[in-house]
Order: structure tokens, then sequence, then C-alpha cells
């Protein structure tokens, strides 16, 4: 009886130990891959340098990687006194990814390689009413349409991404709340997953376009980092420590309701006062509901420098810059990017809103703050939400999703 105990035991220590290895090689795997990708080109000596792994690590790790097709031989570099090292980049095509953000009247997807560069893409409307079973079929509708047009590669498809305009849970693929969708704990992974056969994701919309501003935009490289959106609303997502920041409960972010004037109009989700009412596309609307009420007219008439436009901009960006000092006290960013349709205002919104946070913070902090407008336009949450696949790849050291 002791002796079948003992063998037990030895067998459970076995394959905890293999268990670890592999762990261990998949995590060295990642942080080898990861390192290829930020610094391409760069020699195997480099790699060992940089990581703090040995070279006979390294070896092995790069040799299963250009065997996978993720990473590619260039040539040879420069001789520091031995011989010309062979140099290695990441390859891009090595997978693909699908990303869709579901707006209130469109939707608007990508097919994208790994490295962010765009495919094919596409927009259509969303269904009229609010019908779940024909906003799931447009959906489906549209990533198929991306699967046509995708490229043979390696490994293939890797998954969907989908940013929608709500509060999402993303461990158990559920909408919880969109009220302009009017969609209330739907399971729309599950519906995806069924129809498409592929990983699905969920995301807030600020939420993917913050990851896809950190992964292909304004803010790579910029390990923490204050992603607002300004449309009809307004979103936040933020970057600490090169992670997006999602909260005990996946709320995070939520900063458009948070309170300007304790007893300022009532705002659709219930309070008063909140940011979005006085910093938002419908505030300047507000302000300019006698010269038009069509945001296009507005932001036609903002390029041509329209006097009174500019003006109701600039005081919109002054009550953006407010609601911002509460946001960089807390969350200290290295940068501020503005991202959704207020966006193309540039200066006229970013000014103000740069002034107030000189004048505002504490310590003067704005002086090493900077606030910019986000590089990806209109793609900004469908190739953040596919930007979710590019994570899971690199964080699983290219394993497939």
């Amino acid at each position: 009886m002791a002796e079948g105990t003992s063998k037990r035991k030895e067998v459970t220590l076995f394959v905890v130990r293999t268990g670890d290895s592999a762990m261990v090689k998949q995590l060295n795997k990642s942080i080898v891959l990861n390192c290829i990708r930020r610094s391409s080109p760069i020699s195997r000596t480099s790699i060992s340098r940089m990581t703090g792994l040995n070279k006979s690590t390294v070896s092995v790790l790069t040799a299963e990687l250009l065997t996978e097709g993720q990473i590619v031989e260039l040539g040879t570099g420069h001789s520091t006194g031995g011989r010309r090292p062979k140099l290695l980049s990441f390859n891009g095509r090595v997978g693909l990814a699908l990303g869709i953000e579901v707006g209130v009247t469109f939707l608007r997807g990508v097919l994208c390689d790994l490295t962010g560069n765009i495919l094919a893409s596409h927009q259509m409307p969303m269904p009229p009413g609010r019908s779940v079973e024909a906003a799931l079929s447009a959906l489906v509708q549209m990533a198929q349409q991306l699967m046509k047009q995708a490229p043979k590669t390696p490994m293939g498809v890797l998954g969907l991404g989908v940013g929608v305009p709500g509060v999402v849970d993303r461990d158990q693929g559920t909408v919880l709340l969109a009220p302009n969708l009017g969609w209330r704990d739907l399971q729309l992974r599950t519906l995806l997953q069924q129809s498409l056969g592929l990983p699905v994701f969920l995301e807030n919309e600020a939420n993917a376009a913050a990851l896809g501003e950190k992964w292909f935009g304004a803010g790579s490289g910029v390990p923490n980092m204050l992603y607002v959106s300004v449309g009809t609303g307004i979103g936040t997502g933020v970057i600490l420590g090169g992670q997006l920041f999602r909260g005990g409960h996946g709320l995070a972010g939520e900063a458009g309701h948070m309170v300007l004037e304790a007893g300022g109009p009532p705002c659709n989700c219930g309070n008063r006062g909140c940011w979005e009412l006085y910093a938002s596309e419908a505030a300047l609307l507000r302000r300019l509901r006698d010269v038009s009420q069509d945001a296009e007219t507005i932001y036609q008439l903002a390029s041509r420098g329209d006097p009174r436009v500019v003006t109701a901009i600039s005081a919109v960006g002054e009550y953006l810059g407010i609601g911002l000092v509460s946001l960089v006290n807390i969350f200290d960013p290295d940068l501020v990017v503005i991202g959704g349709p207020m966006a193309r205002c540039g200066k006229w919104l970013i000014n103000p809103a740069e002034r107030v946070l000189s004048e505002r913070l504490m310590l003067r902090r704005a002086r090493n703050l900077h606030i910019t407008v986000g590089t990806l336009g209109e793609n900004s949450c469908a190739l953040g939400a596919a930007s979710i696949l590019v994570e899971a790849h690199f964080s699983s050291g290219g394993m497939v999703v």
C-alpha cells in the first residue's frame, strides 16, 4: 500500500514538472517573438542580450519560429569582429485577424495581418429596427465576406474581434447592455462562433479602439495611455503598464458619465451633469442647433474655419479638458489620444483642452503630457477588435488562439 502511494506521488510530481517545463518554454517563446516583432531586423545574439535568455535557448526557439513561418531570415548584418550575423524579422503574414465595429447605424469590418496592415475592409448599414436576428445575420455576412478575401497563410484567420457600444462581459462573451442597440444579456460570442466556426472575442468599442491605437497607432510603444473617443457620447480606454485596464467588473472606462455638475441637466444614463453632456458631438450640435443638426455639415464648416463653429468647438474642447484633468490626475498617463468623430476637429478641439490641462493640473503635469489625435481614423475600433487576436497570439508565443 505504501509503495503504491509512493508511485502515485512520483507520477504527480513528474506531471507537474512537465507542465512547468512546457509553460516556461511557451513563455520564453513569447518573449523571443515579441522581441523580434519590436526590434526587427535583429540577430540571435542581440535577442539573447535583450531578453537575458542564453544563446542556445534563443537558437532552439528561433528555429521553431522559422519552421512555423512566424519569422523569416532577411540576410546578414554587420560583423562586430566575427561572422556576420543572420538577421531575423517577424512575418506579419503568418496569420490574419478579423475585426468588426458594431455601430448604432453601421457595421465596419477589416481583415488585417498581424502587423495591422489592412488587407480588406467593408462597411454596411446596420439593419433597421432593433432585431437581434437581423443584426446577427449582418455580422455573420460581413465576417464571411471578409474571410472570402483572405489570402492563404500558414495559420489562416485566427479569429474575430467585435467592438460593441455598450457594457461587455468579455470573459463570458456577453453583451450585458447596449442601450442604443436595444441589446441586453446577449450571448453574442456563442451565437457568432456557432455560425462562423472561429474563436470570437468581444470588447467595448472604446476599449477596442484604445487597443488599436496601442498596437498599431499613436500609442505604439507607450506604456501608459488614455484614449478618449468623442462622438455622440464619450468613451474612454485606459492602458496601464502596456495592458488594457478593465477594472474589477469590466466597467472601467465609462468616464463619459463622470459627473461635472451635480445639478446639471439629466443624462440618458439616469444621472445628471455627466461629462458627455458638455464635451461630446451631441453637445456641439446643441450649441449649433440653429446652424445645422447634421454633424457632417458642422465638420465641413470647421474645416473652412467658420468662426461660429470654431467658437463652439473650442467651448466643447474646454469641457473636454475639464474632464481630462480628473482622469490625468487619477491615471497619470504618458499620452492622451483623442479619437471618435470629433477628432476631425483637430486643433480647434485639442488646443482648448490642452490649455485647460496646463492651467488646472497638479504640479503643472501638462508640461510633460502630450495630447494627440488618433492615427487610425475610422478604423480604430475595428482594428482594435482585430488586435485582440494579435495580442493573444503574441502572449501565447504564437500558438493558435
